[in-house]
């Protein structure tokens, strides 16, 4: 590598770890070694992240198991490698930990010996681009990518001074800290985005949302009313045609099931579709149909954008003179918590159609119920564009992360000090000790 910054060398994993450490992969417990009442955990490569430790697994073996299968027990500051994605290469330091560990052999071990280099800039380091990139050129496989820990001791790197490797670490550390509490917080906008949106579909349905124009226009609106979707408008429950028939299937008609649902556009196909014969065979459905899930999952809505059908699982609200479809669909998605209220459950909830006509809607004049849409609509713009806005800030910090840590790999995060020993002298120091 050329032009490395003052006081820089290059190195290789095996060369930097010092006098009493090591680096090897880890080991290879089977399922018939492992006890769930042992105390000593196996740690996965689920448990290691990028810079993070996950702890998301949950095996053990015993302590007598550890000694027989003479496995390498992680300490605190072992650098773990994951040599399988996703993605392949990350690495993460061990934490101080209640149980004894030791590691599966699709992770390789880093430890830090006497004036070893230190290990969360190992790790910083295997986390970088320059260096990710290296690892998947170097690695094998098909189906699932692999880079072996014999390739791992050849990565060949840019080594700074002891003194530097700590001031980029804390650097990182605190540009990390801040780019965590804004991710966040930018994930956060999600959950509130659809918070919102259920608050303002309420808010529209009690009539709170059109006051003012309610107001405006009360010499020509009448009051709403309280009544049953039944009353309202007719129900029906799909139906499947017979799969015995194949010509039944494959056409214009959506067949739509309650995992073609829930969507803020209105239902134009679907996963399955119906032929002009099968369309005769089945539930036929105009559009403008509202569908709703009855069995399972309750409450998952649709609006039919053209003609179609549904299975058995969906509940259909017929378009009424009396009602605007897409305050239906709106009211629709309001009745969930009504819906497994008043199901009927063994081993999945079900609402009848019976049950369900019996559903409680407040229909005001169908003047109000195009007002409410329109707001509601317009509101929904606003809110997406927000949570476009926050998706993408996530993807524009993803980048300065990974820009941050290309910075400190080339050594431009923080300055050099020219007191600093030379990265060269470390490293002369290391290779006379005997590993």
């Amino acid at each position: 590598m050329s032009e490395l910054p003052i006081g820089w060398t290059t190195a290789k994993l095996p060369d930097v770890f010092g006098r009493g450490g090591l680096m090897n992969d880890g080991d290879w417990v089977e399922s018939k070694d492992q006890d769930p009442n042992g105390e000593v955990r196996l740690i996965q490569l689920a448990d290691v992240g990028e810079f993070k430790f996950l702890d998301k697994s949950s095996r053990f073996l015993t302590g007598d198991k550890l000694v027989e299968l003479r496995c390498t027990e992680l300490q605190d500051g072992d650098v773990l490698i994951a040599r399988m994605p996703d993605p392949l290469g990350r690495a993460c330091v061990y934490p101080s930990f209640p149980n004894r560990g030791v590691t599966v052999v699709d992770v390789c071990i880093w430890r830090k010996g006497e004036e070893g280099a230190d290990p969360s800039w190992v790790a910083t380091m295997l986390n970088a681009p320059q260096s990710r990139g290296w690892i998947a050129g170097h690695a094998s496989g098909t189906t699932r990518k692999r880079i072996s820990s014999g390739n791992l001791k050849k990565y060949e790197f840019p080594l700074p001074p002891l003194a530097e490797q700590k001031r980029i670490v804390e650097k990182l550390d605190s540009l990390t800290t801040a780019s965590t509490e804004a991710r966040t917080a930018l994930t956060r906008v999600e959950t509130l985005v659809e918070q919102y949106r259920a608050a303002l579909i309420e808010h529209a349905l009690s009539g709170r949302l059109t006051k003012n124009w309610r107001d405006q226009h009360s010499s020509n609106t009448e009051a709403w009313r309280q009544s049953e979707i039944g009353i309202e408008a007719e129900i029906v429950t799909g139906n499947t045609p017979p799969t015995k028939h194949p010509q039944y299937y494959g056409g214009r008609y959506p067949f739509v099931k309650p995992g073609d649902m829930d969507l803020d556009k209105p239902t134009m196909s679907a996963e399955n579709s119906l032929s002009e014969e099968g369309f005769q065979a089945a539930r036929q459905l105009p559009a403008n149909a509202v569908l709703v899930s009855c069995i399972g999952n309750l409450g998952k809505v649709a609006l039919l954008g053209v003609d179609g059908s549904c299975n058995q699982q969906i509940n259909a609200i017929l378009p009424s003179p009396a009602l605007v479809p897409e305050f239906v669909f709106y009211w629709a998605k309001s009745i969930s918590k009504w819906l497994y209220a008043n199901s009927s459950a063994t081993t999945v909830s079900i609402i009848n159609k019976r049950r369900f006509s019996r559903a409680p809607i407040n229909v005001p004049p169908k003047a109000e119920q195009l007002e409410i849409v329109r707001q509601i609509e317009g509101a929904f713009a606003q809110i997406d564009m927000l949570a476009s806005a926050a998706k993408s800030a996530r993807e524009r910090l993803d980048k300065l992360d990974r820009a941050v840590l290309a910075k400190a790999f080339r050594g431009e995060l923080v300055p050099q000090d020219p007191n600093d020993e030379p990265a060269s002298e470390l490293l002369k120091r290391l290779q006379k000790e005997p590993a």
